[in-house]
């Protein structure tokens, strides 16, 4: 795949994140997540060291909920700009859109080239209620 890790493990605080996703037969999805230890993730990590030259980065909408989330994000945009990587922003749920609408507005003109959502983000992005009228 082409993974490259270049943040180094910690050697203690919390474990990796998780996440259960429970998904219904008509598409409907239920999540039990855990964020781990990306909740100490702060500006000091996110260097054109650490950062690379990847083709692609994505940006978890739940970063915004994090002390420093919206300036992580910013600079992982601004690398990804440097470098021309492409930014890729997953807006992650319906109530992360509802209070971070105007950040992740800021962010898509500013340079997200692909969002990943599914109808209900995108229509609390939109501030509609048919996923068609948000199209």
């Amino acid at each position: 795949l082409g993974v490259d890790i270049r943040l180094a493990p910690g050697a203690d605080g919390p474990p990796t994140a998780r996440s259960h996703v429970l998904i219904t037969a008509d598409g409907q999805r239920t999540m039990q997540t855990y964020l781990g230890a990306c909740t100490e993730l702060g500006t000091r990590h996110i260097t054109p060291a650490t950062f690379g030259s990847p083709r692609a980065v994505l940006i978890e909408g739940y970063v915004w909920d994090l002390p420093e989330g919206p300036l992580l994000a910013r600079d992982a945009m601004t690398l990804a700009a440097a470098n021309g990587t492409a930014a890729v922003l997953s807006l992650s749920d319906s109530f992360c859109v509802e209070r971070h609408r105007d950040s992740f507005d800021a962010a898509i003109r500013d340079g997200v080239e692909i969002i990943v959502a599914d109808e209900d983000e995108i229509c609390a992005l939109t501030e509609t209620s048919s996923f068609e009228a948000a199209l």
